[in-house]
């Protein structure tokens, strides 16, 4: 009697499962078919939702066309990374806008349209190039931004570029006249020296003739013709000393002509439109196979989860209820 006293575990009461630590394969299906259902109803749901989004999203075509910047003494016109920053702001935002007569749209709006990068080598450096992409729902509208785009940018660098050429031309135009003001200063010195030259001739033929002296008087008369003669050569040696100096001011003016010259022919190079900007053919967006795509992973994800947490609960309640009723009998 005692022993039917006893508590006897019943056919209700929980066994421990060999397989509850490790859950096989076997299970995640059987879950998974339990919850069929709900996983199609949740895969239908964000494929329908994929669609839809798809289909509502207005497509997007880009443009696209390198520009390659100019270059002045061998240096570029401007820094690449300066000019991304210009043409992020909202004064070429407003000059784009107002080319498009689209008083209407924001700023933001017409700075998101299009992006100006500098081309990056495949050894990380940064070229002389910068590649400008225009974006729009069409691709009449993608090309007449990014022609908007490129000759305000052409128009930017011509400036830049004429500003520096007048400079150098000054250069050049100064040099040039320093040139004319040298060869004058020759020409006139030459001048004097054929002038000296004359005047110690005549101080050396009075010497001569008077090489016989008999009197004090023509003595003096003869030392005053030598002191002038000795003078005259040392203003004529001056001048030869000058002369050289001239020239060699001149030789120096012709190097650096030639140098400015060469700079202004073969250093010196506008900024210009490496790849012109066509109609483009293929739209960047929507994906709309993609965003399908994606959408109904994540739905086929989200009913998975969803049947494995309600399978928990639903497994969690019955062991929770035959926990307690096994507890009650023992009370009792």
């Amino acid at each position: 009697m005692n022993q039917s006293s006893q508590f006897i575990p019943s056919s209700n009461t929980i066994q421990p499962e060999k397989n509850d630590p490790e859950i096989n394969f076997a299970n995640y299906i059987g879950i998974a078919w339990k919850g069929k259902w709900l996983i199609g109803v949740a895969f239908m749901s964000a494929f329908t939702i994929g669609v839809t989004v798809s289909l509502l999203l207005p497509e997007t075509f880009e443009a696209r066309s390198l520009i390659q910047i100019g270059i002045l003494k061998n240096e570029l016109l401007v820094n690449p990374a300066e000019e991304e920053k210009v043409f992020s702001t909202d004064t070429i935002a407003t000059q784009i806008r107002t080319q498009l007569s689209a008083p209407n749209v924001s700023l933001l709006s017409v700075k998101n349209r299009f992006d100006v990068k500098t081309v990056i080598a495949q050894d990380k450096t940064k070229l002389n190039i910068l590649e400008i992409k225009a974006r729009g729902q069409n691709p009449q509208s993608a090309l007449t931004l990014l022609t908007i785009v490129d000759q305000l940018l052409i128009e930017r660098h011509q400036k830049l570029f004429e500003t520096a050429i007048k400079t150098v031309e000054q250069e050049i135009g100064f040099i040039k006249q320093n040139k004319v003001q040298i060869g004058k200063q020759i020409v006139e010195v030459e001048k004097n020296i054929i002038r000296l030259d004359k005047d110690i001739q005549f101080y050396q033929k009075e010497i001569t003739a008077r090489a016989d002296v008999k009197s004090e008087a023509q003595g003096r008369i003869v030392e005053s013709y030598i002191n002038l003669l000795d003078a005259v050569k040392q203003a004529k040696d001056a001048k030869v000393m000058a002369i050289i100096d001239l020239k060699t001011s001149l030789f120096e003016l012709d190097q650096e002509l030639q140098k400015k010259e060469f700079e202004k022919t073969y250093s010196t190079k506008p900024t210009t439109i490496k790849v012109a900007p066509v109609l483009p053919e293929m739209k960047i967006a929507p994906q709309r196979r993609q965003i399908v795509l994606i959408a109904g992973m994540i739905g086929l994800f989200l009913g998975v989860f969803c049947a494995f947490i309600i399978e928990f609960l639903r497994k969690n309640k019955s062991l929770l209820r035959n926990v307690s009723a096994a507890a009650d009998k023992s009370s009792t």
